[in-house]
């Protein structure tokens, strides 16, 4: 008999590529829910974590991803989803025995030489500081057998409508100019494909994982480097402006190594790649 999964707020970036791997998976049944009633079908679900009354079916399913709590306008709401929206979640599973699977963010380490999922935290940023929240309240309140947390890198792909490839994309089609205003362009990240990231939480999901698990891409860039891989793809230099600030979270080393001892990570889109799609 197959699971029966809830994607809280799997109408989102992340949310829709999972629905897809969950849904070529015959050991799944995949529901999921958004907080307005926008899509159609027996499978979706209107809910809110923010709105208790909205909950009462999450403990119809065994595995219930919440993918809310990213970064979104208004930034209150992302907060609140962090801190109120986690604690409304954990009542409403209060007495179940169902799984819970949180996606967080690497950003929760800080700046690092080397991060693994031992490491301590120190979020530098009030996104971050929300995540590490929701983190400790799940940490505090869900069984260790049933709570699986994934820290994942930035993630890039089709339909994206924020994050820094957004923006570098979004300005060159505009013909803008490239501004970072809070850093000097040093500013570094780890990059995943949304599709390869679905594909591996699917995984830690059908084999049953628990803990903390960092989720990443092998490719890790500078702004500068974006950039500059974005002049590569057109043939052509690109205007850009950088401020004087050093960045903040920066992670010199994100290991994956508890990933890779679980599953074969297979990476099948890069950011070359990505971009050279995009421009054609």
């Amino acid at each position: 008999m197959s699971k029966a999964i809830l994607l809280i707020g799997g109408t989102g970036f992340l949310g829709s590529a999972l629905r897809h791997v969950f849904a070529q998976d015959p050991d799944f049944s995949v529901s999921f829910s958004s907080t307005a009633g926008d899509a159609a079908g027996p499978s979706h679900l209107a809910m809110d974590l923010l709105d208790p009354s909205t909950l009462g079916s999450v403990r119809d399913f065994d595995v219930i991803v919440n993918l809310t709590g990213q970064v979104t306008e208004p930034m209150e709401r992302c907060f609140a989803l962090n801190s109120t929206g986690v604690c409304n979640l954990i009542q409403a599973l209060r007495g179940g025995d169902q799984k819970v699977v949180h996606i967080s963010t690497t950003q929760v380490y800080g700046t690092a030489e080397r991060a693994d999922e031992t490491s301590p935290i120190h979020p530098e940023s009030p996104y971050a500081a929300s995540k590490a929240e929701a983190e400790g309240l799940l940490l505090k309140n869900i069984p260790s057998a049933s709570l699986l947390i994934v820290r994942l890198c930035n993630l890039y792909g089709p339909g994206q409508n924020k994050g820094l490839p957004w923006y570098l994309l979004h300005c060159i089609r505009n013909n803008e100019e490239i501004t970072i205003s809070d850093n000097d362009g040093s500013l570094s990240r780890h990059f995943l494909h949304v599709e390869d990231a679905a594909q591996f939480v699917k995984e830690l999901v059908a084999c049953s994982m628990t803990g903390i698990v960092n989720v990443s891409g092998p490719e890790q860039h500078s702004i500068r480097a974006l950039v500059a891989l974005c002049e590569k793809v057109l043939g052509r230099s690109l205007s850009a402006s950088y401020g004087h600030s050093a960045p903040k979270g920066n992670i010199n080393s994100l290991s994956t190594q508890k990933l890779q001892a679980i599953l074969t990570p297979q990476f099948r889109h890069t950011l070359e790649q990505y971009f050279r799609e995009q421009f054609s």
